[in-house]
């Protein structure tokens, strides 16, 4: 009995020693973050989450053990060790996978990544090479050396166990019982949660490094596809602050020539306002997107839903926002209820498109693409297969030239939407290098600049062609980036982006201050084209003087609410602010996470 108890005890023991070098590893990894005193108090708070896994884990060996009283020791062990070595394995990949995740992404692994996972060589695409080498490398690394270890560790104990009778099979059952309390993590009524671990109020990054990611992964699985609402406010309260910042307007700036021209959207790949000199950002990456920013309209306050692609297509092309631990294309069933600016313009007479590099079957696109009902579809098939010289697909300046001809020779009026990709991660650009450098932060800003000079060619072949005349061009990004300069996951700069109009159809150059976001596009383009839009529930007319100044965005998981006056970062795990500044007191930004994932549970 004492051998098998002694055992199960080493083995609590043995992992949780596991998880303490996983956190080392984790905060080690993203060193950049972990100069604060706090982060050695992660190591502490973070214990009880790990003791929640080890629990988990521990059950195994002892319902084995337990039998092992009618079972033959020699099977059992062969049992245990199988067992042990799959875990080491599995988890292994997490841990390490994770701390390179989070600093492009800001949070530690849940269920997320399963978006982008079900085509594992694009996701992998992110990444260059000798990362993904390296990487594998330290997890079989760290799999050899913590299985070795269990066999020097665990091994012996387990040798000295003898046959036993049903007294054992009890009090080891029994002991396998108690696991229930370091799973759960308290006596009291709440179980074992993300608050459980977090202490710091002013460092985020170390109630992260406090999360055990094995715990983190296991509860999103539990969660999946069981989205809740979050709830502030009775309903009826939130609806009223939230109808306060959606005054009704009846009048507009008009900045177009033309009520019917041409109008093109252009969805620019992680395009920051941090490279843009335009928009404060630095000078030199950006020279063409800059000069029609001069020539155009220039929204200088502007920005990103969220933190990903497939939710700032949703929310540029629906006016439907980022939502917190998820993303709406993930839900047919939500997706094919959402508005779409697509179907106003088809209804207005439009001609449709949509074009882009890349293979629309990652993360769901193609079945919002499908949705949008588009006219045309050009995608990675569309091209010969030697052109696709790109992890991601196509490169920039070879679909800008298709897009150039499409055109040409489209049915007027046309309405298309184009997304860039040759910035995206791992910045493999098929240009001469511009940005001198072979970190991070010199090949992002590489790519950026090769294509803003596709930006630039492709300005030219419109005027030459004369399609410029009569043609609107909204430049937008899809969402920030944490480049350069690694920027923190929730702060307003990570989700600041470029939005510039520019084209023949814009009447002159104008510098639009309030502050705006991805969701308002779709009322504000469709204002302009007296096109009516109040489906579009959480967007405005920008260009409206009677719309309020304020932008709305979304993280994992959290939301940051902006306005002239005030910036107000909420933690939703913390159910506190991150970033206090101006009166956050008005509950504005609460009362619009509230009425959203209201809406995203409900219709």
């Amino acid at each position: 009995m004492k051998q098998r108890l002694k055992f199960l005890l080493i083995y609590f023991l043995f992992f949780t020693v596991y998880f303490t070098v996983a956190r080392l590893f984790f905060v080690l990894y993203n060193f950049e973050f972990s100069v604060d005193s706090d982060i050695f108090f992660s190591f502490l708070y973070g214990l009880r989450q790990d003791a929640s896994v080890t629990g988990y884990f521990t059950v195994i060996p002892g319902l084995l053990l337990a039998a092992s009283v009618f079972l033959s020791p020699v099977i059992i062990r062969y049992f245990i060790d199988a067992y042990t070595g799959i875990l080491l394995f599995v988890t292994g990949f997490i841990i390490v996978a994770d701390a390179e995740l989070y600093r492009n992404w800001g949070f530690r692994t849940d269920a997320a990544p399963l978006l982008y996972l079900k085509q594992p060589s694009y996701a992998a695409a992110s990444a260059d090479t000798l990362t993904i080498v390296i990487l594998v490398l330290i997890s079989l690394l760290l799999f050899a050396f913590m299985f070795f270890s269990y066999i020097k560790i665990l091994r012996p104990v387990y040798k000295k166990i003898k046959p036993a009778g049903y007294k054992t099979f009890a009090v080891v059952l029994l002991f396998t019982g108690l696991m229930i309390l370091p799973i759960r993590g308290s006596l009291g009524i709440a179980p074992m949660n993300t608050g459980t671990v977090y202490f710091s109020e002013k460092n985020v990054f170390a109630n992260h490094a406090a999360l055990n990611v094995i715990w983190n992964v296991g509860y999103s699985l539990t969660k999946l596809d069981k989205f809740k609402k979050i709830t502030f406010f009775d309903d009826a309260e939130a609806k009223n602050i939230f109808k306060k910042l959606y005054p009704e307007t009846k009048q507009t700036s008009r900045m177009l020539k033309t009520g019917k021209p041409n109008v093109l959207i252009i969805i620019l790949e992680s395009f920051t306002a941090k490279v843009c000199g335009a928009f404060g950002g630095i000078k030199g990456i950006t020279p063409n997107l800059d000069k029609l920013a001069e020539n155009g309209i220039i929204f200088e306050n502007f920005y990103a839903s969220g933190d990903r692609t497939v939710k700032g297509i949703v929310a540029i092309l629906s006016a439907y926002p980022s939502l917190p631990t998820t993303a709406v294309m993930k839900y047919s069933s939500k997706v094919e209820k959402l508005p779409v600016l697509t179907g106003k313009f088809k209804e207005a007479g439009y001609n449709t498109e949509w074009v882009c590099g890349f293979d629309v079957n990652f993360a769901n696109i193609n079945s919002y693409i499908i949705h949008n009902n588009f006219d045309k579809v050009i995608t990675v098939d569309s091209f010969p297969g030697s052109y696709g010289n790109s992890k991601w697909g196509i490169h920039d300046h070879i679909v800008f030239e298709k897009l150039a001809e499409e055109c040409r020779k489209s049915k007027k009026p046309y309405f298309k939407v184009f997304m860039t990709l040759s910035s995206h991660e791992p910045f493999d650009v098929p240009a001469e290098t511009v940005i001198k450098g072979d970190d991070e932060d010199s090949r992002f800003l590489n790519s950026v600049a090769y294509t803003d000079n596709a930006i630039g060619n492709f300005v030219k072949a419109m005027k030459t062609s004369g399609e410029w005349e009569n043609t609107l061009i909204i430049f937008v990004a899809d969402h920030g980036s944490r480049l350069p300069n690694n920027t923190l996951y929730y702060t307003p700069e990570r989700f600041k982006i470029p939005m510039v109009w520019t084209g023949g159809a814009v009447k002159k150059n104008t510098v639009i201050s309030k502050y705006a976001g991805q969701t308002d596009i779709p009322a504000t383009l469709s204002s302009q084209l007296g096109i009516p839009h109040k489906e579009f529930m959480f967007g405005k007319d920008i260009l409206s003087p009677e719309s309020e100044s304020f932008a709305f965005y979304d993280f994992n998981n959290g939301f940051g609410f902006i306005t002239d006056t005030s910036v107000c970062v909420f933690d939703n795990n913390r159910r506190d602010y991150i970033l206090n500044k101006g009166n956050c007191g008005n509950n504005f930004g609460k009362a619009y996470m509230q009425i959203l994932t209201n809406d995203f549970v409900f219709k």
